[in-house]
């Protein structure tokens, strides 16, 4: 007869060939079954599958009123205690390798305990730390948007931010970074457009009345004091093309026969953008003093002059086109810029101080 070594307690055993085979081909080599003294292992035979040629694992018939051995203990319960005195006492969810170090070695000295590892410890902390991390919670699957979990949202509701009204392209971008579906993202998009539209109230249509701070403004009080037949253009309305655009008319005058003009009103007013820039603003502060008392009435004509003389010249303007190159763009800014700089010039000599122009003024702006 022949013979192989066990490959667990190494003993030489005798193969019979006619040892209870089963009604399957078995490896010759592995047609016997031995009991290992040291383990009790048996080695487990081999079926040849015959489609495939090889050989498979097969289950070996457990053996009637055989005990059922409990896996082996590495760690004691005055082992355990120490570790959870370490982790839920002390705090310490994380420890160092000197602490790991530390806490194995101590573990070691405890009474069967011998046998405990490193590896043994850092499943242990990391067991605990996984059971106390908070469940992350997912979206239901009978919500809206099945499709988007709770963190995509959040960087979804970030991306919508950034970008209120994206295209189709911008969604399918965002529905492929998110793993999400196309429909569940625009449809998420469209509900909170819809939102932002209905959070915005309508503006209450109110009448200006005199007293309101609104007309307070001269370029709000100019859309509201013009008549029909001046409505200005919408390039004419913003206050910084009033500023960059001045009108090109030497002097503009009011007649008393003027609809803009009252009975009670002071001196016609007059607008000169083109006077020389070495004209003192005294010459004008005196001529307004020498005239009648200011009343209150007086001062609403006077703007109302100044407001349509401004309004006329801005309506006769040839708007010039946008510059294409940045030299185009100096040779047209430079008479404003000449314009600005004679302006600061006087802000910072403190002539125009009894203006209430100030050098604090012009820093701030």
């Amino acid at each position: 007869m022949d013979s192989e070594v066990c490959r667990v307690c190494r003993d030489r055993v005798i193969v019979n060939p006619d040892f209870d085979l089963p009604p399957y081909p078995l490896s010759r080599s592995l047609s016997f079954r031995h009991q290992c003294p040291a383990s009790f292992q048996e080695i487990t035979p081999m079926m040849m599958d015959d489609q495939e040629n090889q050989l498979s694992p097969v289950e070996a018939p457990a053996q009637p009123g055989a005990p059922k051995q409990k896996p082996k203990r590495h760690i004691t319960n005055e082992g355990t205690t120490l570790l959870k005195e370490t982790f839920f006492n002390k705090g310490i969810k994380l420890p160092t390798k000197e602490q790991k170090e530390d806490l194995l070695r101590r573990i070691r000295l405890l009474p069967g305990c011998e046998e405990y590892r490193m590896i043994n410890l850092e499943r242990w902390f990391a067991t605990r730390r996984k059971a106390e991390r908070p469940p992350k919670p997912r979206a239901s699957m009978n919500s809206a948007y099945p499709s988007l979990k709770l963190d995509a949202l959040e960087n979804l509701a970030a991306l919508f931010k950034e970008t209120p009204s994206p295209s189709k392209t911008i969604i399918g971008v965002w529905a492929s970074l998110l793993k999400a579906t196309f429909g569940d993202v625009e449809a998420w998009v469209h509900e909170q457009q819809s939102k932002q539209d209905a959070a915005v109230p309508n503006a209450p249509e109110t009448p200006l009345t005199p007293t309101s701070p609104i007309t307070s403004n001269p370029y709000v009080s100019l859309l509201h004091s013009v008549p029909a037949s001046h409505t200005m253009t919408p390039f004419a309305t913003s206050p910084l093309n009033m500023v960059y655009y001045m009108p090109t008319h030497p002097v503009v005058k009011r007649e008393a026969s003027s609809p803009w003009a009252d009975a009670t009103s002071g001196p016609q007013m007059s607008l000169d953008t083109h006077h020389d820039s070495d004209q003192d603003e005294e010459d004008v502060e005196q001529e307004l003093l020498a005239t009648s008392p200011i009343t209150e009435q007086s001062k609403d004509s006077a703007r109302s002059h100044l407001l349509l003389a401004i309004h006329d010249d801005l309506e006769s303007l040839e708007v010039p086109g946008q510059p294409s190159t940045s030299e185009e763009f100096q040779d047209k800014f430079s008479p404003y810029k000449k314009m600005m700089d004679r302006l600061m010039a006087r802000v910072n000599d403190g002539s125009l101080k009894k203006w209430g122009i100030k050098l604090e003024t012009g820093r701030k702006q």
